[in-house]
């Protein structure tokens, strides 16, 4: 109820409430164990979505502090069948499920690398007994979903890209709004607007700007400008490559 964005949260709760409190004992402590942060997003494809058997499973051993082994299917094996007698078995810490943009994900500790890894869970194949039990230690910044927004954005700590930069498009604001997700649009006249916006590179900034079918300046920082030119010279290199 929380990741559909139609403020149905606390009836959903109540609801549940009523259920939980119809349940067998056993079946009750399960579900009222099962705790998971939210975030809006779309629902994922049925590839995509995950297994209950296994959200539960994951969330008992979270509720629990038992260490999770599983193997667990790369992003190769989305696309092709995978051999699972190749697969490293995962064994983790288990300590946050995130649904964030319409997928679950896993995070957890890793003792062997001694830092804190994503997993998403319909690529989770648990195995069939659990590890050890272990102390729940703290996440950095102690909120799930921005830390998992976090490292989306390429950073290990802020919720926020690692670059940003500006520049004045020959364009309303109004039509440059709807696309430029969580940056800021400020209308200069009816024919311009500036534009801030972050990424997870210089040149990923770059080719954000360049979407917008618009003319550019006062393009800043430097970096920015700078990636502009090596975008530049890669579509140069394109277009001759092309022609040959």
């Amino acid at each position: 109820a929380g990741a559909a964005g139609a403020g149905i949260e606390e009836a959903a709760q109540r609801a549940l409430a009523t259920i939980v409190r119809l349940m067998p004992g056993r079946l009750a402590h399960r579900v009222s164990g099962f705790d998971a942060a939210t975030a809006g997003g779309s629902s994922p494809s049925l590839r995509d979505a995950a297994d209950p058997a296994v959200l539960m499973r994951v969330g008992d051993a979270i509720r629990s502090s038992e260490e999770l082994r599983f193997d667990y299917r790369s992003a190769d094996e989305d696309a092709a069948a995978g051999d699972a007698d190749v697969r490293p078995v995962r064994r983790v810490q288990p300590h946050h499920l995130v649904l964030l943009g319409g997928r679950w994900y896993l995070l957890a500790f890793v003792e062997d690398v001694d830092d804190w890894r994503v997993y998403r869970v319909d690529r989770i194949e648990p195995r069939s007994h659990n590890g050890r039990r272990f102390a729940s230690r703290a996440l950095p910044g102690g909120d799930p979903v921005r830390y998992l927004s976090a490292r989306f954005r390429g950073s290990d700590a802020e919720d926020r890209w690692p670059v940003h930069g500006e520049a004045v498009l020959q364009l309303p604001a109004a039509a440059a709004a709807p696309y430029v997700g969580d940056g800021v649009v400020e209308a200069l006249d009816g024919e311009a607007c500036r534009v801030r916006m972050g990424s997870w590179s210089w040149p990923g900034l770059a080719a954000s700007f360049a979407r917008f079918d618009a003319e550019l300046r006062e393009v800043q920082p430097r970096e920015l400008r700078e990636a502009f030119r090596v975008l530049a010279g890669r579509a140069a290199r394109a277009v001759d490559g092309a022609a040959r």
